[in-house]
């Protein structure tokens, strides 16, 4: 069973510690899906490129907004089907380019959340497996877009350095490298995948805390952490 928290809960939590216990923090974010809501950017390369070039059927907005991609949602289609990789690597490739990151929108309430982390004085970082190659700029130019980083932020952005490696095994590589970096901080970090979240439980110190953003997510696994609804 997963705990729910809410926004005020964790900061409630924080002003406590620090007060009282003077615990000092380091914050963790995923990026897509869980600051960003990529469904907008996926909807557009859906509607725009992949139903025109492969005569696919029309998806409703809401509907793909709840599934991590469109893929559930055309599983009888039999063009879909006879064409599934080539649909996919088109898919992929757009998904993965700097052109339609601009598409992405910050969830509603993360602002202020991390402008009342910023206020508190604690290390917000970002652990994305976005290909920094690629992407790097873009994902930058967004975060100050939406006034999400601060002007005194440097190091802040933990990005995929090749393609070669997987997500998983990248953010496990980078939180060894992160807990070194903050030896003596309690880490809070945040993913919308539970897969990760469990992976988390395995790499970080006892005291940290592990919360998953309950938006859309590659697949369930039996992770029994805390869950987090939205960012009000």
């Amino acid at each position: 069973m997963q705990n729910k928290i809410t926004c005020s809960d964790i900061l409630h939590k924080i002003y406590s510690e620090k007060k009282h216990l003077n615990i000092q923090y380091v914050f963790i974010f995923d990026i897509d899906d869980t600051i960003f809501d990529t469904s907008y950017r996926r909807f557009f390369i859906y509607e725009k490129f992949l139903r025109k070039e492969f005569k696919l059927p029309r998806i409703n907005f809401y509907l793909q907004k709840k599934h991590y991609n469109f893929i559930p949602l055309l599983e009888k289609d039999s063009i879909f089907q006879e064409k599934y990789y080539k649909i996919l690597d088109r898919y992929y490739n757009l998904f993965l380019s700097e052109s339609f990151l601009i598409l992405d929108k910050p969830y509603c309430g993360i602002k202020s959340f991390l402008q009342s982390l910023n206020w508190l004085k604690i290390p917000i970082l970002f652990l994305t497996g976005r290909y920094s190659p690629n992407l790097k700029t873009a994902t930058q130019y967004l975060l100050k877009k939406y006034d999400l980083i601060s002007p005194q932020m440097t190091n802040f952005l933990f990005m995929k350095p090749n393609m070669k490696i997987s997500d998983k095994n990248f953010k496990k590589l980078e939180l060894n490298s992160i807990i070194n970096l903050y030896p003596e901080r309690k880490i809070i970090i945040f993913d919308n995948e539970s897969e990760n979240c469990e992976i988390f439980n395995e790499i970080l110190p006892k005291n940290s805390t592990i919360i998953r953003f309950n938006s859309v997510q590659r697949k369930i696994c039996q992770y029994r952490g805390f869950l987090l609804e939205n960012w009000i």
